[in-house]
């Protein structure tokens, strides 16, 4: 149990890292360049889903998996993850949410998929 909360802990952190990237991306996208947010969340989940797959790697599960193998793995959890955090954007920015407040229940929903996902299938 203490490995899966410090693995669930590490993970939150090395996140948090990636999703600052997203979250700064999709900002600047909708106010400095006048993107469509869901342009701009998808660009910025690209930028963050790097930043996450190097931390990942190293910090929270060690892996020795070669990149040839983990990161094919990685960027078709990452597709879907996308498409999964797209969704849910567009359904709580639909429902009225402001859409910094709808990316961040968009990361909640992504959160739990991209956790289990690194975990049991890219990383393992």
């Amino acid at each position: 149990m203490r490995g899966l909360v410090r693995s669930v802990s590490t993970f939150a952190v090395t996140s948090g890292i990636g999703t600052l990237a997203h979250y700064a991306v999709l900002v600047l996208g909708v106010e400095l360049l006048s993107l469509a947010a869901l342009w701009a969340t998808t660009a910025g989940f690209c930028v963050g889903g790097v930043c996450n797959y190097f931390l990942t790697r190293r910090f929270v599960f060690r892996s020795q998996k070669s990149h040839g193998k983990a990161a094919p793995q990685f960027l078709l959890i990452a597709l879907l993850g996308m498409g999964l955090n797209a969704s849910a954007f567009a359904l709580f920015q639909h429902m009225g949410l402001f859409y910094v407040l709808a990316q961040i229940a968009a990361t909640g929903c992504v959160f739990i998929w991209s956790y289990s996902m690194s975990r049991w299938v890219v990383f393992k």
